[in-house]
């Protein structure tokens, strides 16, 4: 009774995630026997199709962690990209916005110059 309980449990988990673990399973069924000619080893004896099944898994392995990286690499140079974009607006805006304030007080201390006080009197 308890061990009904707790599948259904963890079925109702699984259900509620994103993704099929059953479809993922054969995926990688199906990339470690991909490489072989009609799904079948080379070589004969249990050690030998041990290894070849061994080093198949191992590289598919290596190709999901490179295809990981290379994405996680080409997420963070987008993201530092338009970081970068950010900040020399920014600049840019900061720099014209000072540029306009000196240039009024420029124009101002200049036409109102008549109203300027002598503080050497």
């Amino acid at each position: 009774q308890l061990h009904v309980s707790q599948r259904r449990h963890r079925n109702m988990t699984y259900k509620k995630e994103a993704h099929n673990l059953r479809a993922a399973v054969e995926a990688t069924v199906r990339q470690v026997k991909h490489p072989f000619p009609a799904s079948k080893l080379p070589v004969r004896g249990l050690f030998r199709i041990g290894c070849m099944m061994i080093g198949s898994a191992m590289m598919s392995n290596i190709r999901r962690i490179q295809r990981y990286r290379v994405t996680k690499l080409i997420k963070e140079r987008q993201q530092e990209e338009a970081n970068r974009g950010q900040e020399c607006a920014q600049g840019v805006l900061d720099s014209s916005f000072l540029f306009l304030k000196r240039r009024l007080f420029e124009f101002m201390t200049q036409t109102f110059s008549v109203f300027r006080i002598n503080w050497s009197l």
